[in-house]
């Protein structure tokens, strides 16, 4: 769930222009209405309004395309169905448990997080920042090359790791 748009306190639930080295991501409105961003553009590529018989319902973006997502209301929370493919269920959870506790509980202790932790999260799934550089090929390309210097330097010099026992266990696969 996201909740209404506030450009005074920005959530921890809209993330800033990434893409997916590998992974193709789908959108399903449930309830609300959402702006689709890509390119980092500042005008919605989509809309997604589940009120409007004429709007899209779904989407979905390639990867090593630029996007983002938004609540295009103010008043009312933004619920949206998201998955990837191929499809990587323990990953994607792993991934999410790990970067949102890790944000709440930064928010909670009132400290800002470590920008070499979140790399390390983003590299461990394959999402690098989306710069905003251009030729295209060349930001993909600082990107990658962002991501993997400041997670590598965040794992091996700093020793953070990709995933922490408070917000993420493991399923054991033996049973």
């Amino acid at each position: 769930m996201h909740p209404p748009f506030n450009q005074k306190e920005p959530s921890i639930m809209v993330p800033p222009f990434h893409f997916h080295l590998y992974q193709t991501e789908h959108f399903r409105i449930v309830s609300g209405k959402c702006y689709l961003f890509k390119d980092t553009s500042d005008t919605p590529w989509k809309v997604l309004d589940d009120s409007d018989p004429n709007a899209s319902k779904t989407a979905f973006i390639p990867p090593n395309q630029y996007h983002t997502i938004n609540n295009a209301s103010t008043t009312q929370p933004l619920i949206l169905d998201v998955s990837l493919t191929p499809e990587d269920i323990e990953g994607e959870e792993r991934f999410f448990r790990n970067f949102f506790g890790y944000l709440d509980d930064c928010k909670k202790a009132g400290q800002s997080p470590s920008i070499f932790q979140l790399f390390v999260f983003l590299q461990s799934a394959d999402t690098p920042l989306g710069l905003p550089i251009a030729p295209k090929w060349f930001g993909r390309f600082l990107s990658r090359t962002l991501m993997h210097t400041m997670g590598y330097f965040g794992r091996w010099f700093l020793g953070y790791k990709s995933t922490y026992e408070e917000y993420h266990v493991a399923k054991d696969k033996t049973l």
